[in-house]
């Protein structure tokens, strides 16, 4: 329940730096993810004694994580708080990593079974180099 909380905070206000600061060169993309982690932050929330959607989640922080990586690769700073509040790229990496571990463990503690998280985790893989060429395609058409 505690780990539910700070994620469900944590989302909160990466999203509210989205919707209300959002980057100039990224606004509607900062809109869209945040109503996306707005949705995440409820699932987490209501649902989180449901083991598929922490293993969802544990997916999906290896996206943003992969996204996270790209910009940290360019030494440029994250907005994954929009511009309100100027998150080092290396803070992100780590916070995501930390979730999806967490996720993957909480998972586990719910009795998820083992080839569920197993194939999760090769999902995440996948998502986080999805999240890479985002960012990169994001790059190059912000530019």
């Amino acid at each position: 329940m505690a780990l539910a909380i700070i994620i469900a905070i944590v989302l909160a206000l990466t999203a509210l730096g989205k919707i209300f600061y959002p980057l100039d060169s990224l606004k509607i993309l900062d809109r869209i993810v945040a109503v996306f982690e707005i949705f995440l932050l409820f699932l987490i929330f209501f649902l989180r004694n449901k083991w598929g959607v922490w293993l969802a989640a544990a997916i999906i922080f290896s996206a943003w994580m992969g996204f996270a990586l790209f910009w940290e690769s360019l030494k440029l700073p994250c907005s994954c708080m929009g511009s309100m509040i100027r998150v080092p790229t290396f803070f992100s990496i780590l916070l995501d990593l930390l979730f999806f571990f967490s996720s993957l463990m909480i998972a586990y503690l719910l009795n998820a079974n083992r080839q569920w998280i197993y194939l999760s985790v090769l999902g995440s893989f996948l998502a986080c180099l999805v999240g890479y060429a985002f960012a990169e395609w994001i790059y190059q058409i912000a530019i």
